[in-house]
């Protein structure tokens, strides 16, 4: 089963820097810009949105720019429905009407710069998420750390037709907290969810679980960015993108359902 967790920030590139004696040359010429595609459609209201950003050489003093001239466009390929996107004041794409349907084929067209960017993905059908429950640390987890760890289990069964992909965000009195956990139904199809999520947390604490359903691309691209956070090579790759035309990012499509839960001494 492949489980995984790591830092919630999308990094474009990530560089390690080693010491040794001989001298290392660094080649700072200019890297064209590639445009970053941030693309989600989900089924909550108003929560569907693009952002596109370029990236920077790497002396820049900012990590990207914003990217506000696109012409951006979503297509329910099971509807028929075009949506044209517009960017808000935060600079997000987005269209009042835009709310995912599980089951429906979505296609993503980005146009800048005379570059064409499409993708298309499909939502999954929606597995319940039924509740949170509090698990009592192990005694030997406690031994480690003197922080108060709290183990929260998302209780959902997973259907045995289909191998499902499942993210997992965590939040901590309304705080992301910093990991996300992506992970396959291998080694529970069929059965109830055996994933468990560990944080600090204090008694009385609200803790909030969001849960995605997701598809295999998205998957397995927060699966390479995963590896490319706990990698030791200093020339790490970009994670596979499901969007064409050379771009960076992801367009997930996904449905999302959140539980909560105050956490009690243990």
């Amino acid at each position: 089963m492949k489980n995984l967790t790591y830092p919630i920030f999308l990094t474009l590139f990530i560089l390690l820097f080693t010491s040794c004696e001989k001298e290392i040359e660094v080649d700072t010429r200019q890297v064209a810009p590639k445009l970053f595609i941030e693309a989600n459609v989900v089924d909550q209201e108003g929560e569907s949105g693009v952002q596109l950003r370029l990236t920077q050489p790497f002396n820049a003093t900012q990590p990207y720019t914003q990217v506000m001239d696109a012409s951006v466009e979503i297509v329910d390929e099971s509807t028929g429905s075009i949506y044209q996107l517009i960017p808000d004041t935060l600079g997000i794409y987005r269209h009042p009407e835009l709310l995912g349907e599980p089951g429906h084929l979505y296609h993503l067209r980005v146009m800048h710069q005379g570059v064409n960017y499409t993708a298309e993905a499909r939502m999954p059908y929606v597995v319940p998420l039924d509740s949170l429950s509090q698990e009592a640390p192990n005694p030997i987890f406690q031994n480690f750390s003197d922080a108060n760890l709290a183990i929260v289990k998302p209780n959902f069964i997973d259907p045995a037709e289909f191998t499902n992909f499942y993210q997992l965000r965590l939040f901590r009195n309304d705080s992301l907290q910093d990991q996300i956990t992506a992970f396959n139904d291998t080694g529970f199809s069929g059965q109830p969810n055996i994933r468990r999520l560990f944080l600090e947390a204090n008694p009385g604490d609200i803790v909030q679980v969001e849960k995605l359903d997701i598809d295999r691309a998205t998957h397995d691209y927060l699966l390479g960015l995963w590896l490319n956070t706990n990698q030791t090579s200093a020339t790490p790759t970009n994670p596979v993108s499901n969007i064409s035309g050379n771009a960076l990012g992801l367009f997930k499509v996904a449905a999302v359902q959140r539980a909560q839960i105050t956490i009690i001494p243990m």
